[in-house]
């Protein structure tokens, strides 16, 4: 008779830099032998970008907000004690302004080689105080955005509270301040988000400094299907020469219970976005959305080839670079003459995407009911988010992320070509009638080779993204998988030599 044991619990331990709102110090605990340590935070091994269960670790009195991870170690399974598999350094500062008072209860420390840390961590966290000590140009903090260092909480809170006053002067939502609204989910290198039941506020790398023009003008052409903006602007922080974009958006109540959405409603959904946007060219380029067509993309593949060399591919496996480069050149030249350009999302798949109860009536071009649900049918609309890499790219871009692996692997040629089909069928909907024959024979000619090539176009963002942030921070947004994406091009060009 078979048996299966259980298996022993993982957690993360997150380690919580806490930098004093008004010296350059951080909060520590003393051990009972005089040893210093900072506090922290033991939690089921998950994403350490979600930050809900740091706000209130030092208590109600002295609220943290995360600016996300300055360093990690993994540790192997012969190498881990008390269960723990990864420890992460989290940069945090206090949420608000925290009385005299209360800081005096704590200890603070201005020096961090007392601190027990692994070797890892322990640099990040001298780097750290030089920095605070210093502000040295030449510090790795400084690739940080400044929605990543200390006093980016105060600065996000303050421009939330100016742009979304009530009658009274003050904020509905009240700035930053957990017990009035907003709760923090999320901050890593990348973004920094903030949710209430009726509102989200992000604050973004300045590597996008366009997503929240972007968003705006998205719902201004595709108010069913796009988030409201509700306000925009930048913030900047002490120490950083460079700004942060951010937005309030509208927050949307998903249905109860909420159903899968199918891939035939989101590709009928971006069909429609990009029906609508053929107008909107100026616009689109005035409020920054970029154009990667096959050109575009085949002049940065230096790129991609410099970030993926420094992820650890083989002397082999570099030699080869220029036999690809040459290869998907040639490809991408050739799908620059047939492939239009129209509106991508850039990172489509089914968490950027949510089906709410339809609270107006819908328009005449939008089916009342966008995906199966049980029991019965249902007034709803779709709402896809996270257009922070829109852009003006080839058919067949957005597919690869919406399989069921993304990214992560190849996709089974069925569920390409089932995709293929929604897609096809999506724009035929949303385009015919608009004297589009001619488009709509270049995608349907574009779309097998676009899809083919849909990898590299994600595979020069990533380059672009992990190119933008310190050391430490590359394996956080991808670095593993642009060494694993550039294999397998390599592998699909050996294929193609066959």
């Amino acid at each position: 008779m078979a048996t299966s044991e259980k298996r022993p619990p993982r957690f993360m331990r997150r380690h919580l830099a806490v930098v004093h709102p008004q010296h350059n110090a951080l909060l520590v605990h003393r051990g009972e032998d005089g040893s210093l340590r900072l506090p922290f935070l033991d939690e089921p091994s998950g994403d350490p970008r979600q930050v809900g269960g740091i706000a209130d670790h030092l208590g109600s009195d002295l609220p943290l907000a995360s600016l996300g991870e300055l360093a990690f170690v993994w540790f192997e399974p012969d190498q881990r004690a008390d269960h723990i598999d990864a420890e992460y350094l989290m940069l945090c500062e206090p949420l608000g302004a925290p009385a005299d008072a209360v800081l005096a209860r704590y200890e603070w420390v201005s020096d961090a080689e007392e601190i027990a840390l692994h070797a890892e961590p322990a640099e990040a966290l001298k780097e750290l105080v030089d920095w605070l000590a210093e502000r040295a140009a030449d510090s790795p903090l400084n690739l940080l955005p400044p929605h990543c260092l200390p006093g980016a909480t105060a600065a996000l809170a303050d421009a939330v509270a100016r742009a979304l006053p009530t009658n009274g002067g003050a904020n509905q939502f009240g700035g930053l301040d957990p017990a009035r609204g907003l709760k923090q989910l999320q901050a890593w290198v990348l973004s920094n988000v903030w949710l209430s039941e009726d509102i989200v506020v992000k604050a973004t790398t300045p590597l996008w400094p366009q997503e929240p023009a972007v968003s705006a003008l998205l719902h201004d052409i595709a108010p069913h299907a796009v988030p409201e903006v509700l306000a925009l602007g930048a913030i900047s922080v002490p120490g950083s020469a460079r700004a942060s974009s951010w937005m309030a958006a509208k927050r949307y109540p998903a249905l109860e219970p909420e159903p899968r959405v199918s891939t035939e409603a989101v590709l009928r959904s971006l069909a429609q976005l990009q029906a609508g946007a053929l107008t909107r060219g100026p616009d689109l380029r005035a409020a920054g959305v970029p154009q990667r067509g096959p050109l575009e993309v085949a002049a940065d593949l230096t790129v991609l080839w410099e970030e993926a060399a420094a992820t650890g591919l083989t002397s082999d496996e570099v030699a080869s670079l220029p036999n690809l480069d040459a290869w998907l050149t040639r490809r991408l030249s050739h799908l620059a003459e047939t492939a239009p350009l129209l509106l991508t999302h850039g990172d489509l798949h089914l968490g950027n995407v949510l089906l709410t109860p339809a609270d107006d009536p819908l328009p005449a071009h939008q089916p009342e009911d966008p995906a199966p649900m049980e029991p019965g049918p249902s007034r709803a609309k779709l709402i896809v988010f996270d257009w922070t890499d829109a852009a003006l790219a080839w058919p067949g871009v957005d597919l690869q992320t919406l399989t069921d692996f993304g990214l992560d692997r190849d996709s089974q040629p069925g569920e390409l070509d089932r995709l293929k089909r929604e897609y096809v069928a999506a724009a035929r909907e949303a385009f015919t009638g608009n004297g589009q024959a001619e488009l709509l024979g270049r995608i349907e000619g574009s779309l097998d080779a676009g899809t083919e090539l849909a990898l590299v176009y994600h595979a020069v963002s990533y380059a672009h993204i992990i190119r933008s942030v310190p050391r430490r921070q590359k394996p956080f947004v991808g670095a593993t998988f642009l060494a694993r994406a550039v294999r397998r091009l390599l592998n699909q060009l050996e294929t193609a030599r066959g």
